[in-house]
């Protein structure tokens, strides 16, 4: 299975529409803060270049799945969900499935196996699922991805 994550993968999140430098600095303050004024910024990020392309393909290779993250469950932030999984649907994201958890950190929990691979851009997420002997793929670029994913499935250019 691949897992694929969505802010900053797929969507265009942290360009758009949250300060990834905030972010880093204090998720927690950051989501306390974010909280009081969401305005449903998950709706309308830009797809990150190549993403769609490159979602058909992985959907060739095998069966991906959607793993992204959501804050932990105040209430406050309740429309993230929907919204993310409006976005995916809006722009026809190919997968099989779509597991939104709570915190990013959970994400290694759906690593069972070496063939359990996750495309993130969290340097955190990628080192968690390769302690967990999943093989992980950290996110610069879908062309990059691309060539490593080839890699991996022996696929020819």
């Amino acid at each position: 299975m691949i897992y694929v994550d969505i802010d900053g993968v797929l969507a265009d999140t942290w360009n758009s529409c949250i300060d990834k430098e905030v972010y880093d600095a204090s998720p927690q303050k950051f989501w306390e803060y974010e909280s009081t004024r969401y305005d449903g910024w998950f709706l309308n990020p830009p797809l990150i270049k190549g993403a769609l392309e490159a979602m058909r393909l992985l959907n060739r290779l095998d069966m991906v799945a959607v793993l992204g993250a959501l804050p932990k469950p105040t209430g406050l932030l309740s429309a993230v969900g929907p919204d993310k999984t409006y976005w995916l649907n809006r722009h026809r994201i190919p997968r099989s499935a779509t597991y939104l958890i709570p915190g990013a950190k959970n994400k290694v929990l759906y690593c069972h196996s070496v063939d359990d691979i996750i495309i993130d851009d969290s340097v955190a997420n990628v080192e968690a699922w390769r302690a967990a002997g999943g093989t992980a793929i950290l996110f610069t670029s879908w062309d990059e991805v691309i060539t490593k994913i080839k890699e991996l499935y022996n696929v020819q250019a």
